[in-house]
């Protein structure tokens, strides 16, 4: 639902690196637009998101987003698809987190929020930065 791709290449492992790393095909085009012209998923789809908080709403646009521009440029060879995907969380999970350590600097030092938004933010810091080691250790 969230991938824009259909069940049964999601599903298929038999590719190298999941079915979300093969390459996309008309065929799967075809039964996708099908689906979403039918309103098949869109009871389902509007469920799910009427549960998810704003900022995960902001996250999966976001990721949306950049997903498009680098289809539109020929980002992504097959077989990288998911490196490329946790570059992007990488990215996007840093200026969140800056984000959010902004807003709670505004309380202040003496505030409870400032010291668990400090928290969080280095605890988000660690994994983003344990995740860019790894990127670069696999290239």
């Amino acid at each position: 639902m969230l991938t824009g791709r259909s069940w049964d290449a999601i599903s298929n492992n038999s590719a190298i690196g999941g079915g979300l790393a093969t390459a996309r095909t008309n065929t799967e085009l075809a039964t996708v637009a099908k689906n979403a012209q039918n309103g098949h998923f869109f009871k389902a789809i509007v469920e799910v998101l009427a549960n998810v908080p704003r900022e995960l709403l902001l996250l999966f646009k976001t990721n949306d987003l950049l997903r498009s521009v680098d289809s539109a440029l020929g980002v992504g060879k097959v077989g990288s698809q998911v490196d490329d995907m946790l570059k992007i969380i990488r990215v996007m999970g840093w200026y969140c987190a800056k984000c959010i350590r902004r807003e709670t600097e505004v309380e202040g030092i003496w505030s409870i929020a400032y010291w668990r938004g400090l928290f969080e933010y280095l605890n988000v810091g660690f994994k983003l930065w344990i995740l860019g080691v790894y990127l670069t250790i696999k290239m």
